[in-house]
C-alpha cells in the first residue's frame, strides 16, 4: 500500500522538473474592474533562460480547494526601464502573469530572463 502523502510530494517534485527555489505567493487578480479575487499559487525558479513556473493556483480564503487555472511559466523581461511580467512561451503580458509576477517581485530577489538578477 502508497503512503498517499509522499505520493502527492513525488508528483509535486516532477511537476516543477526540479527546480532550484519554490515557495508560495498571493496576490490579487483583476477578473473586471468591479470584481477582483484574492489567489494563492505555488512559485518554482527555473535558472534555464530563467523563468518562474507558477501552479496550483487557489483562492486566498474559503473552502473551496479546487484548482482555478492551469499552470503557466512566467518570466520577467526588461522593456525601456521597466520590468515587465511575460508569458514564456508567447512573451505576452496578461493581467495573470503580471499580477503573479509583481507578487514574486514584492518577496524581493527575482530574476530577469537573460541571466540578469535582479
Amino acid at each position: 500500500m502508497y503512503d498517499r502523502k509522499i505520493l502527492k510530494i513525488n508528483r509535486k517534485e516532477e511537476k516543477f522538473m526540479n527546480p532550484v527555489k519554490v515557495f508560495e505567493i498571493s496576490f490579487d487578480y483583476p477578473l473586471s474592474a468591479e470584481m477582483i479575487v484574492g489567489l494563492t499559487a505555488t512559485v518554482a525558479l527555473h535558472h534555464s533562460d530563467p523563468y518562474y513556473v507558477v501552479a496550483d493556483f487557489f483562492l486566498d480564503q474559503g473552502t473551496n480547494q479546487r484548482r482555478l487555472l492551469p499552470d503557466i511559466a512566467i518570466q520577467a523581461i526588461r522593456r525601456g526601464q521597466e520590468v515587465i511580467w511575460v508569458h514564456a512561451d508567447s512573451q505576452q503580458e496578461t493581467l495573470l502573469s503580471s499580477a503573479a509576477g509583481k507578487a514574486i517581485e514584492a518577496l524581493g530577489n527575482f530574476e530577469i530572463s537573460e541571466g540578469t538578477p535582479s
